[in-house]
């Protein structure tokens, strides 16, 4: 399913108006995105300075099904995980129907897949301007999905068409972004 542009525009429009909050903005984002693409689970990251270098942290998470989710996870670390910035950085997304065996996500198969139960990743950046501002990321728990190029361009519409709410509802929680030194924004023309 693609996305509904309309409903995007009038979450936008309450945020605009102070009907909801930052955070309320980004966890309605997080919960369409799970129907839209028909995924388990759904954050929204942001790239951040941490003392060991660049890192990824979860500004809204939701669980599809369940009202409110208990907690965000931790940070992801550029340091300790290589390999998934590399590829999320050079190709603006990693695609992970396995991800649990998946070489640029087994690095934090004991951090972050067992321990949130996480078996498939769909991660795609977004930016602001041509800049990279963060990481939607779609998840699958309790079992693998095989992700289609449906979903990939659900995804990457929802972050073309909203990516600067996405980043004003972000700093408005008070994340310290940071902009990468490298990497692929997607617009537009990147998904048709």
């Amino acid at each position: 399913m693609l996305i509904d542009r309309a409903l995007l525009h009038s979450l936008s429009l309450q945020l605009t108006d102070g009907e909801i909050d930052a955070r309320g903005y980004l966890e309605e984002v997080a919960r369409l995105l799970t129907r839209w693409v028909g995924c388990s689970r759904a954050g929204l990251w942001t790239f951040i300075d941490t003392d060991t270098g660049p890192a990824l942290h979860c500004v809204a998470m939701v669980d599809a099904g369940l009202p409110q989710r208990s907690g965000l996870p931790t940070d992801i670390h550029s340091a300790h995980h290589a390999d998934y910035f590399q590829l999320l950085l050079d190709e603006g997304c990693v695609v992970a129907d396995d991800a649990r065996s998946h070489p640029a996500c087994v690095g934090f198969l004991h951090e972050y897949l067992l321990p949130q139960n996480v078996y498939s990743l769909l991660d795609v950046c977004h930016s602001v301007n041509g800049e990279l501002f963060g990481v939607v990321t779609c998840e699958q728990v309790d079992g693998p999905i095989t992700w289609s190029a449906r979903q990939l361009q659900t995804v990457r519409q929802l972050v073309s068409r909203a990516g600067l709410t996405l980043r004003e509802a972000s700093l408005a929680l008070g994340v310290a972004y940071r902009r990468p030194h490298q990497g692929k924004a997607w617009n537009d023309t990147d998904w048709g």
